[in-house]
């Protein structure tokens, strides 16, 4: 991973992190930007539907990998896939920041 990327993918954790709701699923020393987390309350498809109404494109459910959602216990309805790499900007985390403020407020 290129050290941009891996800046971008530790800015995410941390942001992450700054919510009471949000769980990150098998968070570890990742050579990869994609961070998987489930919030309570909501299902992934919910949330992913509010995130991406408000210009952050994420993927949600199962990401093809059943076997590794039942292993996590995320399987049925999956997780929250988010992504950087060295083409994220800080505007990316800034929409992302007013998703999560959203949705942790309506809580």
């Amino acid at each position: 991973m290129r050290p941009r990327s891996k800046r971008y993918r530790k800015q995410l954790l941390t942001l992450l992190r700054e919510y009471n709701n949000i769980k990150i699923i098998g968070d570890s020393q990742s050579s990869v930007g994609i961070v998987s987390c489930v919030f309570d309350g909501y299902s992934p498809d919910n949330i992913g539907n509010v995130i991406n109404d408000r210009g952050v494109a994420v993927r949600t459910g199962l990401h093809c990998a059943p076997d590794a959602h039942k292993f996590l216990g995320t399987f049925g309805a999956g997780t929250v896939r988010l992504s950087v790499n060295s083409f994220t900007t800080q505007d990316d985390f800034q929409r992302l920041k007013a998703a999560l403020n959203y949705i942790h407020d309506t809580q």
